[in-house]
């Protein structure tokens, strides 16, 4: 059973009675059972808590009160091809007064070719049917928010303080190079010592190289790295110079190498908690060691590289990196002190490819302010981060490991599955489209301060619904995918991806299970204001940014020309002609049409696009004030309509 809120009075430590665990701002009472093995179909009907590793599983169903409760003790892996949360049951991470802080992974298995269709939802789900409930209550995280100043690009010249491999005179032979360092990464000394099949020539290397180490003073950092084969020939004695490294570096694993392998040191002498040093043995005819030292007092990192491949290239590589251009410090709009260590973000290309996106970890920032992060690594592309002629062209920066929110939130008193609220999510990287309205009965749906980005085309089978989840349309993805004007759209950002940010296409009659349903009458979408538009974004995408054209048919393909005409009344075809209003959009680096609209009845006021050309066709009247665009190759608007007003652009 569950019980929330106070305590229950009851026994919770005797041996083998009940137990009552606070679970979520729950108490569930559970019973000690076995667990379920591989591929098992698990049915839940009574509470259960996780709190242990499982198998994968084949299916996990929630019924006639059954509760699956994750602990919040524990991170969670769970690999499964579908849970189907039914009639009478529940599954929770996390509750509103206890929120879950540590990770659950879900991994939803399967093939195409599996026959599984679960009605309603197909495969590889997560799906909640009627009196069903999912609840899932993460730490408060900030979702995403936009770069404060530009991200430049990573100069490499100010990033690499020096690299081996850059020498003009690198020596390609097998054998051991030493090098000597102050801790700011100047060069003091340098030896590479081939070695020899020959045992007196060996030798004098021993010599050579024993000589280079005398010389190594308290403090300086000292790195190492085999080049190729190091044994030559088995009856070849190192023993000399293994036990000279021993003794004055304390390399220990030196005496280990054998044929095939690499090996890499580094480290100061006279501190033995900096020595780091690797041995890797030949894997698929390659070995590569490596180990790095990062002094943050002397804003530098050494990292040290031993490669030796059997059939490909051996080499040893000695770098130094400048730290702070190494792990850049970026500023950021919001404040992000929810964001921690650890916690993955990608910056979005502020350019034409959205594949310019990247991706960081977070690193530990003691003298950052809450505006400011830590990643992990150089920026390889430039973002920008300036609002332009009153166009906000700044990047958006999202947090990739946030834990997520669902909730569907009644507000009106209809019964078609709308009212949703998406509200500050962040949608990234699926095949397919992203914010998905799918059968165009969906009304109401309240999207919000969403980031999407990453849309990309899916490559493989289509119209298989019921196998592969995809529909005909997903090989031109959209961020956000609209069927029914009734939604509100608000301070969305549609981030690039491969098709189009923004797509209004409206089915004659809404199709799949809303079809009769008494939704929408027939052509009744087509003749409906959109409920609201406002201060939506759409940019670096291949083919639009917003879309309002063709027509959704019942295979879910589109075609045709949508003859968009909103009335006062949608049902009376015949009533006053009124304007769809889109407020406040921004488009920006789109590859071919900025927007394309072909509607007789439209209103874009404050709309921001710079450097680009309107085109206007069949329109009776247009007024157009203050139009700006900009970076885009072909068409960035095409508008096809009757009563037009763009107005208080920028």
């Amino acid at each position: 059973m569950f019980y929330k809120g106070s305590e229950p009075e009851g026994d919770k430590k005797t041996p083998g009675a009940l137990q009552l665990l606070n679970v979520g701002g729950f108490y569930v009472r559970r019973r000690q059972k076995s667990l379920p093995v591989d591929n098992d179909n698990v049915t839940i009907s009574s509470p259960v808590l996780v709190d242990t590793a499982l198998p994968d599983l084949f299916s996990i169903t929630i019924q006639n009160g059954g509760k699956l409760v994750f602990s919040r003790f524990d991170n969670h892996d769970l690999s499964v091809h579908y849970i189907l949360i039914d009639d009478g049951g529940e599954m929770h991470i996390g509750s509103e007064d206890c929120q879950f802080e540590k990770y659950v992974t879900i991994s939803l298995l399967g093939e195409p070719d599996e026959p599984i269709d679960i009605p309603g939802f197909g495969q590889k789900f997560i799906g909640v049917r009627e009196n069903g409930v999912l609840e899932l209550h993460g730490k408060d995280k900030l979702s995403w928010t936009k770069v404060s100043k530009t991200v430049s690009q990573t100069d490499p010249d100010q990033l690499v303080k020096f690299s081996h491999l850059e020498k003009d005179d690198v020596m390609k032979a097998p054998g051991l190079n030493i090098y000597r360092f102050q801790k700011d990464g100047t060069v003091i000394d340098s030896i590479h010592e081939p070695i020899s099949r020959n045992q007196n020539k060996v030798n004098q290397a021993i010599a050579r190289m024993e000589v280079f180490m005398d010389g190594i003073q308290n403090g300086d950092v000292v790195a190492i790295a085999t080049q190729g084969e190091v044994i030559r020939k088995a009856s070849l004695d190192l023993s000399g110079l293994v036990s000279k490294f021993d003794e004055v570096l304390g390399a220990h694993s030196l005496g280990d190498v054998v044929k095939g392998s690499a090996y890499a040191y580094i480290g100061i002498l006279g501190d033995d908690a900096s020595v780091d040093e690797d041995l890797q043995f030949e894997n698929n005819k390659r070995a590569h060691a490596s180990v790095t030292l990062k002094l943050d007092q002397f804003n530098t990192r050494f990292t040290v590289h031993s490669v030796n491949h059997k059939r490909g290239r051996k080499f040893a590589d000695f770098v130094v990196t400048d730290v702070q251009e190494e792990e850049p410090i970026i500023e950021v709009v919001d404040d992000a002190s929810s964001w921690t260590k650890g916690d993955r973000v990608f910056i979005t290309s502020t350019d034409y490819d959205w594949k310019q996106v990247e991706e960081f970890t977070l690193l530990d920032c003691p003298q950052c302010s809450v505006n400011q992060i830590k990643l992990n690594e150089p920026i390889a592309n430039t973002h920008f981060g300036e609002i332009y002629k009153n166009v906000d062209m700044r990047a958006e920066v999202g947090l990739m490991s946030r834990h997520i929110i669902i909730q569907g939130i009644v507000t009106r008193g209809n019964s078609n599955g709308g009212h949703v609220k998406i509200l500050d999510n962040v949608c990234y990287n699926t095949f397919g489209h992203g914010f998905f309205i799918e059968d165009g009965g969906e009304k109401y749906t309240h999207i919000e301060g969403n980031l999407g980005l990453g849309q990309k085309s899916w490559k493989g089978l289509i119209g298989q619904v019921g196998t592969t989840g995809t529909i005909p349309t997903d090989k031109t993805p959209v961020t956000f995918w609209i069927t029914n004007p009734l939604q509100i759209l608000k301070n969305n950002v549609a981030a690039g991806g491969d098709g189009v940010g923004m797509w209004f296409v409206y089915p004659d009659e809404p199709t799949g299970p809303s079809r009769n349903l008494s939704l929408m009458a027939d052509k009744e979408a087509r003749h409906t204001p959109v409920e609201e538009f406002y201060n939506n974004v759409a940019h670096s995408y291949i083919k639009a940014g917003l879309f309002v054209d063709n027509i959704e048919q019942d295979d879910l393909t589109v075609k045709g020309y949508n003859q968009y005409d909103p009335r006062e009344v949608p049902t009376d075809f015949n009533s006053q002609r009124v304007p769809a209003i889109f407020t406040r959009l921004t488009g920006i680096n789109i590859y071919l049409l900025q927007i394309l609209v072909y509607i007789l009845s439209i209103a874009f006021f404050g709309y921001s696009c710079v450097f680009f050309i309107v085109r206007v066709c069949l329109c009776s009247w247009t007024y157009t004030l203050y139009i700006s665009a900009y970076k885009n190759r072909r068409q960035n608007a095409w508008i096809r309509g009757g009563w037009m007003v763009l107005r208080r652009a920028s």
